[in-house]
C-alpha cells in the first residue's frame, strides 16, 4: 500500500494547503491560520475548509469533526461550482473520490452500499479518512 504521509504515521499530509493533520485540533487551527487558509465552523464540533490531497486534482471541502479537541474523521466533498450543479453527477464524483483513495491506501477497510451511493471508509491511525457526496 502506498503511503503519503511525510510527517509522521497516523498523519494526514495534504496537497494543498501544505498541512499534516494529526488527531489533535489545536496544531491544526494553527497551520491553517500560517497558511492563511479560509475555514470555518459550519456546525459546533465541525470545520470546514478547501483543499486538495490524494494526488488527485480534484478541488475539496474538507470537513473536520472534532470531539473534545480531537478530530474524529475528516470528511472530503468535491466543490461544485454553481454553473455546474444541474449536471453533476454525484455518483460518478464519489467514485473518482474513492479512487482517489483507493490509489493512495489501497482498499478501504470498511464499505456497504446504502441508498443511492456506496459509503468507505479509511482509517488511518486515529484518523478516519470518508469520501462523501455533497448535500
Amino acid at each position: 500500500m502506498k503511503r503519503l504521509f511525510r510527517c509522521q504515521s497516523n498523519v494526514l499530509m495534504l496537497d494543498e494547503p501544505k498541512l499534516c493533520i494529526s488527531s489533535r485540533m489545536k496544531p491544526l487551527l494553527r497551520q491553517l491560520l500560517a497558511a492563511e487558509v479560509h475555514y470555518h465552523m459550519a456546525a459546533p464540533g465541525y470545520l470546514v475548509f478547501p483543499g486538495k490531497a490524494f494526488h488527485c486534482d480534484i478541488l475539496l471541502n474538507i470537513g473536520v469533526h472534532i470531539k473534545a479537541g480531537r478530530i474524529q474523521f475528516l470528511e472530503f466533498f468535491r466543490v461544485i461550482p454553481p454553473e455546474q450543479r444541474k449536471s453533476y453527477d454525484a455518483a460518478a464524483s464519489y467514485a473518482e473520490l474513492s479512487a482517489a483513495l483507493r490509489r493512495a491506501y489501497g482498499p478501504p477497510a470498511e464499505a456497504e452500499a446504502r441508498e443511492d451511493c456506496r459509503w468507505e471508509q479509511w482509517p488511518l491511525g486515529k484518523l478516519t479518512l470518508l469520501p462523501d457526496l455533497p448535500a
